[in-house]
């Protein structure tokens, strides 16, 4: 589920539920919501239990096209899903792309 929340300069986007093929179009329609004047798209993925590579790649692609249009794009909020993906990510040694570099890591079991 995608709730947007428009806010002085910006579009928060609250992203809750499952991100798999199933559900990857809904993150790809984002782009067309964003107004001109917003300076900045905030994605707060607290919400999200379950994301995989289906899921990621369209919100990879929403931040590289928000940057086309010279619109930031800041995740906020703590998904244990998505720190699992991108704790997947950094074990096969894949970069990490510029959006996820701030992403915690799900804890690792010992």
């Amino acid at each position: 589920m995608v709730d947007i929340h428009p806010e002085p300069g910006s579009i928060v986007v609250c992203l809750t539920g499952e991100f798999d093929v199933a559900t990857a179009g809904v993150l790809g329609s984002l782009l067309g919501v964003l107004p001109a004047a917003a300076a900045l798209l905030v994605l707060d993925v607290a919400g999200v239990s379950f994301i995989d590579c289906a899921g990621l790649a369209p919100l990879l692609l929403l931040g590289d096209k928000a940057a086309e249009r010279q619109v930031g794009v800041q995740l906020r909020g703590h998904s244990p899903a998505l720190g699992r993906l991108v704790a997947a990510m950094d074990r096969a040694g894949l970069a990490r792309p510029a959006l996820l570099a701030g992403v915690r890591l799900a804890q690792q079991c010992r």
